[in-house]
């Protein structure tokens, strides 16, 4: 059996993740709360690094469908829509 290891997303290649069966520990709930958002019929998801960020890319895309949602460190930040990077909020009929 040959197990390799990713660190990040920046060492893992289209072509050492292809054909293979691939774990994500989600040490930080982003990745079980975008699956749950992709679950639940969200379309698309698009991260981005900070707040202003967030708000900036919804002000250009100008759809009232668009949903902010983050924390740092464990702390919701009140510029984005409180409880948004819960998995459960996703969940279908739960949330918006």
């Amino acid at each position: 059996m040959e197990i390799d290891v990713f660190s990040s997303i920046n060492s893992a290649t289209d072509d050492g993740l292809a054909g293979k069966v691939v774990l994500v520990v989600d040490t930080l709930r982003a990745t079980t709360t975008i699956a749950a958002a992709l679950d639940a019929g969200c379309l698309e998801i698009i991260p981005v690094l900070t707040p202003e960020e967030a708000i900036e890319m919804r002000e250009r895309l100008e759809d009232d469908r668009v949903l902010l949602g983050g924390e740092k460190g464990g702390a919701e930040n009140p510029r984005v829509r409180p409880g948004q990077l819960s998995p459960g909020i996703y969940a279908r009929g739960g949330g918006r």
